[in-house]
């Protein structure tokens, strides 16, 4: 289909054709496709449903742990480990410590 996988993370796939560029993350059974290019990706995924029996489960909202927030009219992304963070608090017993200034 014209991706390339990368060479320093053989989960990463990268679509590149003109000012086209998609990428695909592949975890295990799970990937997300990532473009500025709507048509393409969909494309995309059809040409992929042709090979695979797949499932579209929406906008992605967490990824490994991350949650991602997406501004649309903004073209921004936010990326948070807050979650990540309160779990590990919580795994270590350290749920219930209050913050202190140390500087």
């Amino acid at each position: 289909m014209g991706f390339v996988r990368i060479k320093s993370d053989p989960s990463l796939y990268v679509f590149r054709r003109g000012n086209v560029r998609i990428i695909i993350p592949v975890y295990i059974n799970d990937m997300r496709l990532a473009s500025t290019f709507k048509k393409e990706s969909d494309d995309v995924v059809q040409e992929l449903a042709t090979h695979f029996e797949l499932h579209d489960l929406g906008e992605t909202s967490y990824l490994l742990g991350i949650e991602i927030t997406g501004d649309h009219p903004n073209r921004t992304i936010s990326l948070s480990q807050c979650q990540y963070i309160i779990d590990t608090l919580e795994r270590f017993g350290f749920s219930g410590c209050s913050p202190v200034y140390t500087c």
